[in-house]
Protein backbone atom coordinates (compact mmCIF):
# COMPACT_ATOMS: atom_id res chain seq x y z
CA UNK A 1 0.00 0.00 0.00
CA UNK A 2 1.50 3.31 -1.05
CA UNK A 3 1.46 6.56 0.96
CA UNK A 4 -1.65 7.93 -0.79
CA UNK A 5 -3.64 4.76 -0.17
CA UNK A 6 -2.65 4.84 3.51
CA UNK A 7 -3.73 8.50 3.76
CA UNK A 8 -7.12 7.77 2.21
CA UNK A 9 -7.71 4.79 4.50
CA UNK A 10 -6.66 6.81 7.54
CA UNK A 11 -9.03 9.67 6.64
CA UNK A 12 -11.98 7.30 6.10
CA UNK A 13 -11.24 5.50 9.36
CA UNK A 14 -10.64 8.51 11.59
CA UNK A 15 -12.50 11.48 10.08
CA UNK A 16 -15.52 10.28 8.12
CA UNK A 17 -18.73 11.26 9.97
CA UNK A 18 -20.80 8.46 8.41
CA UNK A 19 -20.44 4.87 9.46
CA UNK A 20 -18.60 2.81 6.81
CA UNK A 21 -18.38 -1.01 6.87
CA UNK A 22 -16.97 -3.41 4.26
CA UNK A 23 -17.37 -7.20 3.98
CA UNK A 24 -15.47 -9.74 1.91
CA UNK A 25 -16.97 -12.05 -0.70
CA UNK A 26 -18.20 -14.41 2.03
CA UNK A 27 -20.01 -11.62 3.92
CA UNK A 28 -17.49 -11.33 6.75
CA UNK A 29 -16.72 -7.80 7.99
CA UNK A 30 -13.16 -6.79 7.11
CA UNK A 31 -13.36 -3.02 7.78
CA UNK A 32 -15.30 -0.80 10.19
CA UNK A 33 -14.39 2.86 10.68
CA UNK A 34 -14.48 4.72 14.00
CA UNK A 35 -17.81 6.44 13.20
CA UNK A 36 -19.54 3.07 12.68
CA UNK A 37 -18.53 1.95 16.15
CA UNK A 38 -19.83 5.19 17.69
CA UNK A 39 -23.13 5.03 15.82
CA UNK A 40 -23.70 1.33 16.56
CA UNK A 41 -22.53 1.66 20.13
CA UNK A 42 -20.32 -1.41 19.66
CA UNK A 43 -16.53 -1.73 19.54
CA UNK A 44 -14.97 -2.52 16.15
CA UNK A 45 -13.83 -5.91 17.46
CA UNK A 46 -17.46 -7.08 17.73
CA UNK A 47 -17.93 -6.50 14.00
CA UNK A 48 -14.64 -7.53 12.39
CA UNK A 49 -14.60 -11.21 11.41
CA UNK A 50 -18.32 -11.64 12.02
CA UNK A 51 -20.66 -12.49 9.17
CA UNK A 52 -23.23 -9.94 8.08
CA UNK A 53 -25.97 -12.60 7.86
CA UNK A 54 -25.46 -13.39 11.54
CA UNK A 55 -24.95 -9.88 12.89
CA UNK A 56 -27.71 -8.03 10.95
CA UNK A 57 -29.65 -10.45 8.74
CA UNK A 58 -32.32 -7.80 8.02
CA UNK A 59 -29.90 -4.90 7.36
CA UNK A 60 -28.92 -3.16 4.13
CA UNK A 61 -25.57 -5.02 3.85
CA UNK A 62 -27.26 -8.41 4.14
CA UNK A 63 -29.86 -7.45 1.52
CA UNK A 64 -27.16 -6.26 -0.93
CA UNK A 65 -25.05 -9.38 -0.21
CA UNK A 66 -27.93 -11.75 -0.96
CA UNK A 67 -29.40 -9.90 -3.99
CA UNK A 68 -26.24 -8.58 -5.59
CA UNK A 69 -27.92 -5.21 -6.12
CA UNK A 70 -27.62 -1.84 -4.30
CA UNK A 71 -30.00 -1.09 -1.43
CA UNK A 72 -30.94 2.51 -0.57
CA UNK A 73 -32.59 4.07 2.47
CA UNK A 74 -32.81 0.90 4.56
CA UNK A 75 -34.01 1.78 8.07
CA UNK A 76 -33.15 -0.35 11.09
CA UNK A 77 -32.51 0.01 14.80
CA UNK A 78 -29.25 -1.59 16.04
CA UNK A 79 -30.00 -0.55 19.62
CA UNK A 80 -32.83 1.07 21.60
CA UNK A 81 -33.48 4.71 20.77
CA UNK A 82 -31.23 4.71 17.71
CA UNK A 83 -32.57 4.54 14.17
CA UNK A 84 -30.17 4.22 11.28
CA UNK A 85 -30.61 4.93 7.59
CA UNK A 86 -28.26 2.77 5.48
CA UNK A 87 -27.19 2.47 1.86
CA UNK A 88 -25.32 -0.65 0.72
CA UNK A 89 -23.84 -1.73 -2.60
CA UNK A 90 -22.00 -4.86 -3.76
CA UNK A 91 -18.39 -4.46 -4.92
CA UNK A 92 -17.58 -6.21 -8.22
CA UNK A 93 -14.33 -6.76 -10.07
CA UNK A 94 -13.90 -6.10 -13.79
CA UNK A 95 -15.29 -9.57 -14.54
CA UNK A 96 -18.45 -9.02 -12.54
CA UNK A 97 -17.45 -11.22 -9.61
CA UNK A 98 -18.63 -9.92 -6.23
CA UNK A 99 -15.70 -9.05 -3.97
CA UNK A 100 -17.77 -7.84 -1.04
CA UNK A 101 -20.27 -5.23 0.14
CA UNK A 102 -19.79 -1.63 1.29
CA UNK A 103 -22.31 -0.03 3.63
CA UNK A 104 -22.61 3.66 4.53
CA UNK A 105 -25.03 4.66 7.28
CA UNK A 106 -25.89 7.46 9.67
CA UNK A 107 -28.26 8.33 12.46
CA UNK A 108 -31.68 9.30 11.07
CA UNK A 109 -31.62 12.54 13.10
CA UNK A 110 -28.80 13.74 10.84
CA UNK A 111 -31.02 13.34 7.82
CA UNK A 112 -33.92 14.98 9.63
CA UNK A 113 -31.71 17.97 10.47
CA UNK A 114 -30.51 18.10 6.88
CA UNK A 115 -34.07 17.97 5.56
CA UNK A 116 -35.13 20.69 8.01
CA UNK A 117 -32.18 22.84 6.97
CA UNK A 118 -32.99 22.35 3.29
CA UNK A 119 -36.63 23.27 3.94
CA UNK A 120 -35.57 26.43 5.79
CA UNK A 121 -33.26 27.38 2.92
CA UNK A 122 -36.07 26.74 0.46
CA UNK A 123 -38.43 28.95 2.48
CA UNK A 124 -35.78 31.68 2.63
CA UNK A 125 -35.30 31.42 -1.12
CA UNK A 126 -39.04 31.69 -1.73
CA UNK A 127 -39.18 34.70 0.61
CA UNK A 128 -36.33 36.40 -1.25
CA UNK A 129 -37.96 35.63 -4.58
CA UNK A 130 -41.16 37.20 -3.27
CA UNK A 131 -39.24 40.29 -2.18
CA UNK A 132 -37.62 40.47 -5.60
CA UNK A 133 -41.01 40.25 -7.30
CA UNK A 134 -42.22 43.10 -5.09
CA UNK A 135 -39.23 45.20 -6.12
CA UNK A 136 -40.03 44.46 -9.75
CA UNK A 137 -43.68 45.46 -9.36
CA UNK A 138 -44.96 48.99 -10.01
CA UNK A 139 -45.51 50.98 -6.81
CA UNK A 140 -48.18 53.37 -8.09
CA UNK A 141 -51.32 53.33 -10.20
CA UNK A 142 -53.48 55.95 -11.90
CA UNK A 143 -55.40 56.56 -8.65
CA UNK A 144 -52.16 57.92 -7.21
CA UNK A 145 -51.97 60.65 -9.85
CA UNK A 146 -53.68 63.44 -7.91
CA UNK A 147 -54.97 66.53 -9.66
CA UNK A 148 -57.97 68.16 -11.32
CA UNK A 149 -56.31 70.72 -13.57
CA UNK A 150 -57.34 70.20 -17.22
CA UNK A 151 -53.72 69.95 -18.45
CA UNK A 152 -52.92 67.31 -15.85
CA UNK A 153 -56.12 65.35 -16.53
CA UNK A 154 -55.31 65.36 -20.25
CA UNK A 155 -51.89 63.92 -19.46
CA UNK A 156 -53.51 61.17 -17.37
CA UNK A 157 -55.98 60.44 -20.17
CA UNK A 158 -53.15 60.03 -22.70
CA UNK A 159 -51.23 57.82 -20.26
CA UNK A 160 -54.23 55.52 -19.97
CA UNK A 161 -54.35 55.28 -23.75
CA UNK A 162 -50.63 54.47 -23.76
CA UNK A 163 -51.25 51.63 -21.30
CA UNK A 164 -53.56 49.98 -23.82
CA UNK A 165 -50.80 49.50 -26.42
CA UNK A 166 -47.20 48.30 -26.43
CA UNK A 167 -45.40 51.24 -28.05
CA UNK A 168 -42.44 53.07 -26.52
CA UNK A 169 -43.33 56.03 -24.32
CA UNK A 170 -41.30 59.20 -23.72
CA UNK A 171 -42.32 61.16 -20.61
CA UNK A 172 -41.00 64.71 -20.37
CA UNK A 173 -41.34 67.37 -17.71
CA UNK A 174 -39.44 69.16 -15.00
CA UNK A 175 -37.87 67.27 -12.13
CA UNK A 176 -40.40 66.40 -9.44
CA UNK A 177 -43.52 66.58 -11.61
CA UNK A 178 -44.35 62.87 -11.32
CA UNK A 179 -42.83 61.29 -14.43
CA UNK A 180 -41.94 58.05 -12.63
CA UNK A 181 -45.46 57.74 -11.24
CA UNK A 182 -46.80 57.88 -14.78
CA UNK A 183 -44.35 55.15 -15.82
CA UNK A 184 -45.47 52.93 -12.93
CA UNK A 185 -49.13 53.49 -13.76
CA UNK A 186 -48.69 52.77 -17.49
CA UNK A 187 -46.97 49.45 -16.79
CA UNK A 188 -49.41 48.50 -14.03
CA UNK A 189 -52.42 48.93 -16.33
CA UNK A 190 -50.86 47.38 -19.43
CA UNK A 191 -50.97 43.82 -20.75
CA UNK A 192 -47.45 43.45 -19.30
CA UNK A 193 -48.58 44.17 -15.75
CA UNK A 194 -47.75 40.62 -14.63
CA UNK A 195 -44.20 40.97 -15.95
CA UNK A 196 -41.32 42.74 -14.18
CA UNK A 197 -40.95 46.52 -14.00
CA UNK A 198 -37.23 47.34 -14.00
CA UNK A 199 -36.08 50.88 -13.20
CA UNK A 200 -32.76 52.37 -14.30
CA UNK A 201 -31.65 55.81 -13.11
CA UNK A 202 -29.26 56.62 -15.97
CA UNK A 203 -27.30 59.53 -14.37
CA UNK A 204 -26.84 57.60 -11.11
CA UNK A 205 -24.62 55.00 -12.82
CA UNK A 206 -21.21 56.03 -14.21
CA UNK A 207 -21.05 55.77 -18.04
CA UNK A 208 -18.28 53.17 -17.75
CA UNK A 209 -20.63 50.89 -15.78
CA UNK A 210 -23.97 51.70 -17.38
CA UNK A 211 -23.35 49.48 -20.42
CA UNK A 212 -22.80 46.37 -18.31
CA UNK A 213 -25.75 47.31 -16.09
CA UNK A 214 -28.10 47.64 -19.04
CA UNK A 215 -26.88 44.78 -21.21
CA UNK A 216 -25.06 42.44 -18.78
CA UNK A 217 -21.72 40.77 -19.35
CA UNK A 218 -20.11 37.37 -19.83
CA UNK A 219 -17.61 35.76 -17.50
CA UNK A 220 -14.13 37.07 -18.29
CA UNK A 221 -15.43 40.00 -20.35
CA UNK A 222 -13.21 42.34 -18.33
CA UNK A 223 -11.05 42.33 -15.21
CA UNK A 224 -13.23 41.39 -12.25
CA UNK A 225 -15.95 39.68 -14.31
CA UNK A 226 -15.64 36.37 -12.46
CA UNK A 227 -19.14 35.27 -13.43
CA UNK A 228 -21.78 36.14 -15.99
CA UNK A 229 -24.41 38.73 -15.12
CA UNK A 230 -27.80 39.50 -16.60
CA UNK A 231 -28.41 43.11 -17.58
CA UNK A 232 -31.48 45.20 -16.81
CA UNK A 233 -32.96 44.48 -20.23
CA UNK A 234 -32.79 40.73 -19.64
CA UNK A 235 -34.31 41.16 -16.17
CA UNK A 236 -37.19 43.10 -17.75
CA UNK A 237 -38.00 40.25 -20.17
CA UNK A 238 -41.77 40.05 -20.64
CA UNK A 239 -42.31 43.35 -18.83
CA UNK A 240 -41.20 46.98 -19.02
CA UNK A 241 -37.94 48.83 -18.46
CA UNK A 242 -38.05 52.44 -17.24
CA UNK A 243 -35.05 54.51 -18.32
CA UNK A 244 -35.19 57.56 -16.07
CA UNK A 245 -33.38 60.76 -17.12
CA UNK A 246 -32.33 59.22 -20.41
CA UNK A 247 -31.19 62.64 -21.60
CA UNK A 248 -28.10 62.20 -19.42
CA UNK A 249 -27.04 58.95 -21.12
CA UNK A 250 -23.59 58.89 -22.73
CA UNK A 251 -23.76 59.65 -26.48
CA UNK A 252 -21.74 56.57 -27.48
CA UNK A 253 -23.89 54.25 -25.35
CA UNK A 254 -27.00 55.64 -27.08
CA UNK A 255 -25.88 53.79 -30.24
CA UNK A 256 -26.03 50.38 -28.55
CA UNK A 257 -29.38 51.25 -26.97
CA UNK A 258 -30.74 52.21 -30.41
CA UNK A 259 -29.60 48.90 -31.88
CA UNK A 260 -31.19 47.01 -28.99
CA UNK A 261 -34.53 48.77 -29.55
CA UNK A 262 -34.44 48.35 -33.33
CA UNK A 263 -33.38 44.70 -33.42
CA UNK A 264 -35.26 43.69 -30.26
CA UNK A 265 -32.24 41.77 -29.06
CA UNK A 266 -29.49 42.35 -26.54
CA UNK A 267 -25.80 41.49 -26.64
CA UNK A 268 -23.94 41.15 -23.37
CA UNK A 269 -20.53 42.73 -22.99
CA UNK A 270 -17.98 40.15 -24.16
CA UNK A 271 -20.61 37.88 -25.73
CA UNK A 272 -20.55 36.38 -29.22
CA UNK A 273 -24.29 35.82 -29.48
CA UNK A 274 -27.44 37.89 -28.99
CA UNK A 275 -30.57 37.21 -26.97
CA UNK A 276 -34.07 37.98 -28.25
CA UNK A 277 -35.93 40.58 -26.20
CA UNK A 278 -39.59 41.13 -25.41
CA UNK A 279 -39.45 44.38 -23.43
CA UNK A 280 -41.41 47.62 -23.52
CA UNK A 281 -39.37 50.80 -23.06
CA UNK A 282 -40.64 53.76 -21.06
CA UNK A 283 -38.18 56.65 -20.91
CA UNK A 284 -38.28 59.94 -19.05
CA UNK A 285 -36.22 63.11 -19.05
CA UNK A 286 -36.26 66.66 -17.75
CA UNK A 287 -33.98 67.73 -20.60
CA UNK A 288 -35.02 69.40 -23.83
CA UNK A 289 -34.05 66.60 -26.20
CA UNK A 290 -34.62 68.74 -29.29
CA UNK A 291 -31.96 71.15 -28.08
CA UNK A 292 -29.66 68.27 -27.21
CA UNK A 293 -30.08 66.89 -30.73
CA UNK A 294 -29.02 70.25 -32.15
CA UNK A 295 -26.00 70.27 -29.82
CA UNK A 296 -25.07 66.71 -30.87
CA UNK A 297 -25.62 65.43 -27.33
CA UNK A 298 -28.55 63.14 -28.16
CA UNK A 299 -29.07 60.91 -31.17
CA UNK A 300 -31.97 61.97 -33.36
CA UNK A 301 -32.67 58.40 -34.50
CA UNK A 302 -32.89 57.25 -30.86
CA UNK A 303 -35.25 60.15 -30.11
CA UNK A 304 -37.61 58.99 -32.85
CA UNK A 305 -37.41 55.41 -31.59
CA UNK A 306 -38.38 56.51 -28.05
CA UNK A 307 -40.85 59.26 -28.94
CA UNK A 308 -43.65 57.05 -30.26
CA UNK A 309 -46.03 58.17 -27.52
CA UNK A 310 -45.21 61.49 -25.86
CA UNK A 311 -46.44 62.59 -22.44
CA UNK A 312 -45.52 66.02 -21.13
CA UNK A 313 -46.29 66.29 -17.43
CA UNK A 314 -47.18 69.90 -16.50
CA UNK A 315 -45.21 71.64 -13.78
CA UNK A 316 -46.90 72.60 -10.52
CA UNK A 317 -46.74 76.27 -11.59
CA UNK A 318 -48.95 75.36 -14.53
CA UNK A 319 -51.58 73.74 -12.33
CA UNK A 320 -51.64 75.88 -9.21
CA UNK A 321 -55.33 75.08 -8.66
CA UNK A 322 -54.22 71.56 -7.66
CA UNK A 323 -52.04 72.84 -4.80
CA UNK A 324 -54.83 72.80 -2.11
CA UNK A 325 -55.79 69.24 -3.11
CA UNK A 326 -52.19 68.01 -3.10
CA UNK A 327 -51.39 69.83 0.14
CA UNK A 328 -54.38 68.28 1.90
CA UNK A 329 -53.26 64.84 0.70
CA UNK A 330 -49.66 65.29 1.86
CA UNK A 331 -50.64 66.71 5.24
CA UNK A 332 -52.85 63.68 5.82
CA UNK A 333 -50.18 61.28 4.53
CA UNK A 334 -47.44 62.59 6.85
CA UNK A 335 -49.63 63.39 9.89
CA UNK A 336 -49.29 59.85 11.26
CA UNK A 337 -48.23 60.10 14.89
CA UNK A 338 -48.70 63.87 14.99
CA UNK A 339 -51.61 66.13 15.90
CA UNK A 340 -53.81 66.78 12.84
CA UNK A 341 -53.67 70.34 11.61
CA UNK A 342 -55.43 72.77 9.30
CA UNK A 343 -53.93 75.56 7.23
CA UNK A 344 -54.96 79.18 7.30
CA UNK A 345 -56.23 80.98 4.24
CA UNK A 346 -53.23 83.32 4.28
CA UNK A 347 -50.81 80.40 4.45
CA UNK A 348 -52.58 78.60 1.61
CA UNK A 349 -52.51 81.74 -0.53
CA UNK A 350 -48.79 82.05 0.12
CA UNK A 351 -48.23 78.46 -1.00
CA UNK A 352 -50.37 78.92 -4.12
CA UNK A 353 -48.40 82.03 -5.08
CA UNK A 354 -45.04 80.33 -4.60
CA UNK A 355 -43.16 79.37 -7.80
CA UNK A 356 -42.38 75.72 -6.83
CA UNK A 357 -39.12 75.07 -8.75
CA UNK A 358 -39.08 71.55 -7.24
CA UNK A 359 -42.69 70.93 -8.26
CA UNK A 360 -44.81 68.30 -6.46
CA UNK A 361 -41.78 66.71 -4.82
CA UNK A 362 -40.95 70.05 -3.19
CA UNK A 363 -44.58 70.53 -2.13
CA UNK A 364 -44.53 67.20 -0.30
CA UNK A 365 -41.28 68.15 1.40
CA UNK A 366 -42.77 71.49 2.53
CA UNK A 367 -45.95 69.78 3.80
CA UNK A 368 -43.92 67.34 5.88
CA UNK A 369 -41.80 70.15 7.33
CA UNK A 370 -44.89 72.22 8.15
CA UNK A 371 -46.18 69.34 10.27
CA UNK A 372 -42.90 69.28 12.17
CA UNK A 373 -42.27 73.00 12.62
CA UNK A 374 -45.73 74.59 12.89
CA UNK A 375 -46.35 76.65 16.02
CA UNK A 376 -49.98 75.68 16.61
CA UNK A 377 -52.82 73.47 15.41
CA UNK A 378 -53.34 75.79 12.45
CA UNK A 379 -50.51 76.33 9.96
CA UNK A 380 -50.05 80.07 9.69
CA UNK A 381 -48.51 82.27 7.06
CA UNK A 382 -45.51 82.82 9.31
CA UNK A 383 -45.01 79.02 9.47
CA UNK A 384 -44.97 78.88 5.67
CA UNK A 385 -42.59 81.83 5.37
CA UNK A 386 -40.33 80.23 7.96
CA UNK A 387 -40.05 77.15 5.73
CA UNK A 388 -39.82 78.94 2.40
CA UNK A 389 -37.84 81.98 3.54
CA UNK A 390 -37.38 84.67 0.91
CA UNK A 391 -38.50 82.16 -1.71
CA UNK A 392 -42.03 82.48 -0.35
CA UNK A 393 -42.20 86.14 -1.33
CA UNK A 394 -42.98 85.30 -4.92
CA UNK A 395 -45.05 87.41 -7.26
CA UNK A 396 -48.77 86.61 -7.38
CA UNK A 397 -49.66 83.71 -9.60
CA UNK A 398 -50.72 84.55 -13.15
CA UNK A 399 -53.26 81.74 -12.83
CA UNK A 400 -56.50 82.58 -11.05
CA UNK A 401 -57.94 79.82 -8.87
CA UNK A 402 -61.52 78.96 -9.88
CA UNK A 403 -64.25 80.19 -7.53
CA UNK A 404 -65.53 76.65 -7.02
CA UNK A 405 -62.10 75.58 -5.76
CA UNK A 406 -61.85 78.59 -3.46
CA UNK A 407 -65.33 77.84 -2.11
CA UNK A 408 -64.52 74.17 -1.47
CA UNK A 409 -61.27 75.08 0.28
CA UNK A 410 -63.08 77.57 2.56
CA UNK A 411 -65.77 74.99 3.43
CA UNK A 412 -63.22 72.28 4.25
CA UNK A 413 -61.21 74.66 6.42
CA UNK A 414 -64.33 75.68 8.31
CA UNK A 415 -65.26 72.05 8.98
CA UNK A 416 -61.73 71.24 10.12
CA UNK A 417 -61.85 74.10 12.60
CA UNK A 418 -65.42 73.63 13.84
CA UNK A 419 -65.74 69.85 13.56
CA UNK A 420 -68.07 67.56 11.61
CA UNK A 421 -70.70 67.04 14.29
CA UNK A 422 -74.10 68.69 13.84
CA UNK A 423 -73.11 71.55 16.13
CA UNK A 424 -69.79 71.88 14.35
CA UNK A 425 -71.50 72.09 10.96
CA UNK A 426 -73.89 74.72 12.31
CA UNK A 427 -70.94 76.84 13.49
CA UNK A 428 -69.13 76.30 10.18
CA UNK A 429 -72.20 77.35 8.18
CA UNK A 430 -72.57 80.46 10.34
CA UNK A 431 -68.91 81.43 9.84
CA UNK A 432 -69.22 80.85 6.09
CA UNK A 433 -72.38 82.96 5.93
CA UNK A 434 -74.54 80.19 4.43
CA UNK A 435 -77.43 78.11 5.71
CA UNK A 436 -76.96 74.64 7.17
CA UNK A 437 -78.97 73.14 4.29
CA UNK A 438 -76.75 75.00 1.83
CA UNK A 439 -73.68 73.50 3.52
CA UNK A 440 -75.12 69.98 3.28
CA UNK A 441 -75.91 70.55 -0.39
CA UNK A 442 -72.31 71.49 -1.11
CA UNK A 443 -70.98 68.48 0.83
CA UNK A 444 -73.24 66.11 -1.12
CA UNK A 445 -71.90 67.58 -4.37
CA UNK A 446 -68.32 66.94 -3.25
CA UNK A 447 -69.16 63.36 -2.18
CA UNK A 448 -70.76 62.57 -5.54
CA UNK A 449 -67.79 64.02 -7.38
CA UNK A 450 -65.25 62.09 -5.27
CA UNK A 451 -67.23 58.86 -5.67
CA UNK A 452 -67.30 59.30 -9.45
CA UNK A 453 -63.56 60.00 -9.52
CA UNK A 454 -62.70 57.03 -7.29
CA UNK A 455 -60.79 59.19 -4.80
CA UNK A 456 -57.02 59.46 -4.43
CA UNK A 457 -55.05 56.27 -3.85
CA UNK A 458 -52.58 55.43 -1.13
CA UNK A 459 -49.39 56.06 -3.11
CA UNK A 460 -47.49 59.23 -3.83
CA UNK A 461 -48.02 62.19 -6.08
CA UNK A 462 -44.58 62.99 -7.41
CA UNK A 463 -41.77 61.23 -9.20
Amino acid sequence: MNALDRLILYAVDEYATEGIQITDAQGNYIFCNRASAVLNGLPVSERLGHNVLEVQPDGAAAAAFKSGFPVYGKINSPRDGVIMVSNAAPIHDENGNMLGVITIFNDRTSYIKLARSLKEREEELLHLKGKLRQLERPSYCFQDLIGEHPAFLECVRRAKRAAECDASVLITGESGTGKELFAHAIHGHSLRSEGPFIRVNCPAIPPSLLESELFGYEKGAFTGATREKKGKFELAQGGSIFLDEIGDMDFILQSKLLRTLQEKEVERVGATRTLALDVRVIAATNQNLQEQIQEKKFRQDLYYRLNVIRLEVPSLRERRSDIPLLLKYFLKKHAMGTVPCTISWEALSCLVDYDWPGNVRELENVAERLLLYREGAVVSQSDVLHILGDRGKAQPSPEIMPLAKLEETAIMQALERCGTTLEGKKRAAAQLGISLSGLYKKLRQYERRDAAAGGPGEGGAHG
